[in-house]
């Protein structure tokens, strides 16, 4: 017997499903299901935008993780590995298997247990 589906929609930084909604502190690009988790990937620019952003880097710090994975119900699950320290996700290209693409010429394939990187090549 199939799950049913999470019916996932998203609108600025609110994302809805049937179990509820919950709101991120930054405006979405894009949510979808998978795997019974909520996918986020957060919009690039106003992430890089963030005073905070700036801080964490000029002290030698990653970059602020922009695709995550939330439960139905709002709880942060997992923040997507990047392949390079300064690096972002700029777009989706597969749900399933989860596979994005970064900023610094990579395609990730995300492990949707962990948000680990499973498998990256370089496309440049």
């Amino acid at each position: 017997m199939t799950e049913p589906s999470l019916d996932v929609t998203c609108h600025g930084n609110r994302v809805a499903t049937r179990h509820g909604d919950f709101e991120l502190d930054y405006p979405i690009r894009e949510a979808f299901e998978c795997e019974g988790r909520v996918v986020v990937l957060l919009e690039p620019d106003a992430v890089l935008a963030d005073p905070a952003y700036t801080r964490q880097r000029r002290r030698g710090e990653g970059a602020l993780p922009n695709l995550l994975a939330y439960s139905p119900a709002g709880e942060r699950l997992w923040a997507a590995s990047f392949p390079e320290p300064a690096d972002y996700y700029y777009r989706v290209v597969s749900h399933q298997p989860l596979v994005a693409l970064s900023f610094s010429s990579w395609r990730c394939w995300i492990d949707i247990r962990d948000g680990s990187i499973a498998h990256q090549e370089f496309f440049k």
